[in-house]
């Protein structure tokens, strides 16, 4: 609910006043896209055709998945840019103190993933699932395979202008 409020004086969350719920609501009623004005002009207040409107909007212009180059050419590493034993460093095993380190360096109060859990879940529930992260960082370092679900991004849209009306007055973050 911190989060939701940006309450950003607020220390680990306020005492369940109507004060702390009434700011949650209030960015929530800020933050709704309740209309959109579509390409052709139309206004539009159905939340499915704004969702797919969207939708289709940023896909078009983001693009869809593309497959990876698997080839690095060559040609950029003119110079031997790392040494043979920065080489060595960096190819070598990741330790589970580096992946812990990591974590803590993260700052508890950010924007949570798309899973809702930022990084203070992780570190006070360490004890319980830092052997699944460790083993699924190490899995990933070792075949360089990452889950889909673990790659995830929420997209969100920041309005550039006061009261925006079509999509164009929107910026993307993720």
């Amino acid at each position: 609910m911190k989060q939701k409020a940006r309450c950003q004086w607020v220390k680990l969350g306020d005492q369940n006043t109507k004060y702390f719920y009434r700011l949650v609501h209030q960015r929530r009623t800020r933050n709704k896209i309740s209309q959109l004005v579509l390409p052709n002009g139309e206004v539009c207040t159905d939340p499915s055709i704004i969702s797919k409107e969207i939708l289709d909007h940023y896909m078009n212009l983001l693009g869809r998945i593309n497959p990876r180059s698997e080839f690095v050419h060559r040609t950029i590493f003119q110079d031997n840019c790392v040494s043979e034993e920065d080489c060595g460093l960096l190819c070598r095993e990741i330790s589970e103190q580096e992946i812990l380190n990591t974590l803590k360096g993260i700052k508890g109060d950010k924007s949570p993933g798309p899973d809702g859990f930022n990084s203070t879940f992780f570190k006070k529930t360490w004890k319980i699932v830092g052997s699944d992260i460790i083993r699924a960082v190490k899995d990933y370092f070792g075949n360089g395979i990452m889950l889909r679900q673990a790659n995830a991004t929420t997209i969100t849209l920041i309005p550039k202008v006061a009261e925006p009306k079509s999509l164009t007055d929107y910026r993307p973050i993720s």
